[in-house]
C-alpha cells in the first residue's frame, strides 16, 4: 500500500470490507453515494471522502421543499427509487404533476427532498394516488410510508434496517394503518376503516397527521367529504414519530400500475 495515496471502495461493500480498507491507514474514498443514510454509514466506518451525483441532497440534513416538484418534469434532489438504478426510476409526468410507479416488482419512491420532517407539534402529509388505466388484482394495494428515522428504502413486506409506519388502500375500499419494527417483514395493525372502492383513473385523496403521541389517516375524496377516517392511534412506547417522513408514496400525486 505504500505506493498508493488513497483507497477507493464501492458503497455496496460490507462494513467489514470498508473497515479493512480504512485499517491500511490511507484515506478511503467511497462511491457512489446517493442517500444520507449511506453517507452516515460509510463516514461512521472511517471513510474520509465520497463521490456523489446528488450533492445538494447528500451534503445537507435539511429539507429543500415542502411539496413535490413533479410539475417541472424533473426529479428533485433526494427523490429516489428504492433500487439505485435507472431501470427502477419511475416516469415523472409533468402533464399531471405526478410520478408513475409501474415497475414489474413492488416499488417504492423516497421523497427525500421533503425530509427530514420535524417539529414538536407534529406534521401533516397530503397525497393523491390512483391506478391510471386498470385496477390490479384484489390482493394488491398501494399506499404511503412515513415516520422513518432516515432515508433507507421502505417497502411493504420487505425487511428494512429501520422501522416506520404505512397505510395501504385495498381494492375493496379498506384503508389500513400499520407500524413496522426494524428488520421485520410484517407490520403490526394499528387500525382499519371501510372507504369507497378505488376506480381506475380516479384520484383518491389522503391526509396523514402525526403528532408526538398519535397518528390519524383520512381519505378525503368523495364530493369533498371525508369518506374514511382512521382515528388517532396511540403510538407504542419508543416509537419514531418523525424524521424522514416520506418514503415512496408521499408526493402530492402519483399513479400506480402495481
Amino acid at each position: 500500500m505504500a505506493d498508493f495515496d488513497l483507497i477507493g471502495v464501492q458503497w455496496q461493500a460490507t462494513d467489514q470490507d470498508i473497515r479493512r480498507a480504512v485499517s491500511f491507514g490511507k484515506p478511503v474514498v467511497c462511491w457512489e453515494i446517493h442517500t444520507r443514510s449511506e453517507r452516515d454509514r460509510v463516514v461512521n466506518l472511517g471513510v474520509q471522502g465520497i463521490m456523489c451525483a446528488n450533492i445538494p441532497y447528500v451534503m445537507t440534513d435539511a429539507p429543500s421543499a415542502k411539496a413535490d416538484a413533479y410539475v417541472t418534469g424533473l426529479r428533485a434532489p433526494g427523490d429516489l427509487p428504492y433500487a439505485l438504478a435507472w431501470t427502477h426510476q419511475p416516469v415523472i409526468q409533468q402533464s399531471t404533476s405526478s410520478v408513475r410507479l409501474d415497475h414489474p416488482v413492488k416499488a417504492s419512491y423516497i421523497m427525500g427532498s421533503m425530509c427530514p420532517v420535524e417539529g414538536e407539534a407534529g406534521y401533516r402529509i397530503l397525497v393523491e394516488m390512483r391506478w391510471p388505466e386498470k385496477l390490479p388484482q384484489e390482493t394488491e394495494h398501494a399506499g404511503v410510508a412515513f415516520g422513518q428515522n432516515d432515508d433507507s428504502p421502505y417497502r411493504v413486506r420487505e425487511p428494512s434496517r429501520i422501522g416506520g409506519y404505512h397505510f395501504v388502500q385495498r381494492m375493496d375500499g379498506a384503508l389500513e394503518l400499520f407500524g413496522r419494527q426494524a428488520g421485520e417483514v410484517s407490520g403490526y395493525p394499528l387500525g382499519a376503516v371501510a372507504t369507497v372502492a378505488p376506480v381506475a383513473g380516479i384520484w383518491m385523496q389522503y391526509e396523514v397527521r402525526v403528532t408526538p403521541s398519535a397518528i390519524s389517516v383520512s381519505r378525503l375524496d368523495g364530493r369533498g367529504r371525508r369518506t374514511g377516517l382512521l382515528p388517532a392511534r396511540a403510538l407504542p412506547t419508543g416509537a419514531v414519530t418523525s424524521r424522514c417522513a416520506a418514503t415512496t408514496t408521499a408526493p402530492r400525486r402519483w399513479s400506480s400500475d402495481l
